[in-house]
């Protein structure tokens, strides 16, 4: 009798154990599914929201404003009409409450604030009150401060001609590694940004109209990696700084390893402990040859979405 008890309670645990570590294969499954759909539909949302114009971007961010300030206002005017009238009653009762009318008078109150919200705006404005500006500020306000920081920092900024071009794998996506890009490695919305060109099917060309650092360059060629094939990238040997002659082309090796070759023929390759800053070490051994900079038409070329 033991023994079959010892046995039925055996088998039980072992079929608990099973159904759980079942249950827990399936459960991990469908929470990494449904996480990669949440990422995909972000990467979706933000891909449009990129490939709207800066004006498009101002448009969209002051109706959203609009909307929400017009909501408040019509909220706290209830609260306000209703303060009114139950101070009223209350006030001509024999019994006041001082609890409700500190609580009505608080709704007439945020009414009121709300209401004086863009005067206090554009005074703290004029008078340079940053403190209070930066706190008032709508969405569409932050949004514009971005977009102008950005294009006086274009119109300052000298191209250097760095540029780099790379084709989509078949099943891969350069819109994910930018995006990938831009959240780990472009911290201030104006330097490192990247201007998309798509020049052909799957073939990608990408420029820095804002400048780029080495160790921008850097991760976005890993991120790259991951999405795309035949990836080149070609920056002055004086940006560089370690290389030598005019240009110097970079390339990801097989096992994804950083290498390069100047116009002057020299061959430079990024050891494991440089990698964070694109520092190039000379080599002897062969790695790729030179090729010039392409000389991409700009005008024809599809301007797709600037990722900042």
């Amino acid at each position: 009798m033991v023994k079959t008890f010892i046995y039925i309670f055996t088998a039980i645990l072992g079929c608990v154990g099973l159904s759980s570590i079942i249950l827990a294969f399936f459960t991990d499954r469908l929470t990494q599914r449904a996480s990669k759909e949440r990422r995909e539909e972000g990467y979706r949302h933000k891909r449009k929201e990129r490939e709207c114009s800066p004006e498009e971007l101002i448009h969209k961010a002051r109706v959203s404003n609009t909307v929400v300030y017009l909501i408040e206002s019509i909220f706290y005017l209830g609260g306000a009409i209703f303060s009114i009238y139950f101070v009223s009653i209350i006030l001509s009762s024999d019994e006041v409450d001082p609890v409700l009318i500190i609580f009505f008078s608080a709704l007439y109150g945020l009414f009121l604030c709300n209401l004086a919200k863009p005067l206090i705006k554009l005074i703290a404005k004029r008078k340079g009150w940053k403190k209070i500006s930066e706190r008032l500020a709508s969405d569409s306000d932050k949004l514009e401060e971005q977009l102008r920081s950005r294009k006086e920092k274009m119109e300052q900024y000298m191209s250097d001609g760095v540029l780099l071009i790379a084709n989509q794998n078949g099943n891969g996506d350069i819109y994910n590694a930018l995006e990938d890009y831009v959240d780990k490695f472009v911290p201030n919305h104006v330097d490192g940004s990247a201007q998309l060109w798509q020049t052909d099917l799957y073939s990608f060309a990408i420029t820095f109209p804002c400048g780029v650092s080495r160790n921008q360059l850097m991760q976005m060629m890993c991120q790259l990696e991951h999405e795309c094939h035949n990836i080149r990238l070609w920056m002055p040997s004086q940006f560089a700084k370690s290389t030598s002659g005019q240009w110097t082309m970079v390339t990801v090796r097989v096992d994804g390893v950083l290498v390069a070759a100047s116009d002057d023929g020299c061959q430079w390759i990024v050891s494991n402990y440089d990698t964070d800053d694109l520092l190039f070490k000379s080599t002897d051994s062969h790695q790729i040859s030179f090729q010039p900079r392409p000389d991409i038409d700009f005008n024809n070329a599809k301007k797709k979405a600037l990722y900042y």
